[in-house]
């Protein structure tokens, strides 16, 4: 036993299975029609289908209206798309002033070239490349709102909506969320009894809570407990709580790619152990004996070691890939 262990490659010379046994027709022959009982709720599945599809496509395309003005869809029996035409825009970027709409588009605009930009590898193995990915929530926001630093008309969030406002609240919380969610993660793990307490006690309880009741304390509740006088921004209240719920969820995803996530068998993924991605081949540290941390690794070490790979990997939920690899 030298200390390491691996999972082997699969073979490729592998003989394949017969033709007979895999593709399409053999999965449907096998999951939809393998007996009776399958075949008849398959088949009563197709018709309920069929039946709701049918009504929709009269709704939505046969007896449908399409033109200008309100009075063409006076007795319509299917879909008023003129009024999806008159009200897109609201839609869109809510009550935003007219004039000043082309700034939600190029915000707009902003993240979709990044979006795209992100599933170049070129791109990606660019460093500057993420420094644009942290810059754009605050680009986003500034660029929405305006204000004598940039130059623009200041555009009260009172006017805010639509699409525009979901898209703003989700990037700048992701963006703001992934930094506290990156510390929660490494705090749970601490020496410190206290705050690895508090972290876990913070990432569980509000893990445990919808987004709905976060944003209804943070759009409802918060304000009753305010002294008089004091208002806070709506917009800013549920951005705040967006945040706070994105970091915990990020924390957990986090937590495993980190090298924070608890082994079985009581050995940690803790400061100076390393599980690598491809294929989990587990490698102690130098001075480390059995997989436990090495003497004098801290939290900053922690970070040092793995924060720079958690862009080469893939986020998923809480607890994967903890399996144990050791062999017996």
């Amino acid at each position: 036993m030298n200390g390491r262990s691996s999972v082997p490659a699969p073979d490729s010379s592998a003989p394949r299975p017969p033709k007979s046994q895999i593709g399409a027709q053999v999965w449907v022959r096998k999951n939809l029609f393998g007996n009776w009982f399958d075949t008849l709720l398959t088949l009563l599945s197709l018709w309920l289908i069929y039946q709701i599809v049918s009504v929709i496509f009269s709704w939505a395309i046969i007896d449908a209206v399409v033109g200008e003005g309100p009075k063409v869809c006076e007795g319509a029996k299917g879909a008023c798309w003129a009024f999806i035409q008159e009200m897109w825009e609201l839609f869109i970027v809510g009550l935003y002033p007219f004039e000043e709409r082309y700034r939600p588009y190029t915000a707009f605009l902003i993240l979709v070239l990044l979006c795209a930009a992100t599933f170049v590898a070129r791109v990606r193995r660019w460093p500057p490349f993420y420094l644009l990915w942290a810059l754009a929530p605050f680009a986003v926001f500034f660029l929405i709102r305006g204000g004598t630093a940039l130059n623009l008309p200041l555009v009260d969030t009172s006017l805010w909506g639509g699409l525009m406002l979901t898209l703003v609240l989700a990037v700048v919380s992701l963006g703001l969320g992934f930094p506290l969610g990156i510390l929660l993660a490494l705090g749970r793990r601490s020496r410190m009894p206290v705050l690895r307490g508090l972290c876990v006690a913070y990432i569980e309880l509000v893990r445990g809570v919808p987004l709905i009741t976060v944003l209804f304390l943070s759009s409802v509740m918060l304000p009753l407990f305010l002294p008089a006088g004091i208002d806070i921004d709506k917009v800013l209240r549920a951005l705040i709580g967006i945040t706070l719920f994105a970091a915990a969820y990020l924390a957990g995803g986090a937590g495993g790619l980190a090298g924070t996530a608890q082994r079985p068998g009581g050995r940690r993924e803790g400061p100076g152990n390393e599980l690598l991605a491809n294929h989990g081949v587990y490698h102690p540290p130098p001075g480390a004996a059995d997989g436990h941390s090495a003497p004098g690794e801290h939290l900053h070490r922690t970070a040092q070691r793995h924060l720079p790979r958690l862009h080469h990997r893939p986020v998923g939920p809480a607890g994967h890939g903890r399996r144990d690899h050791r062999q017996p």
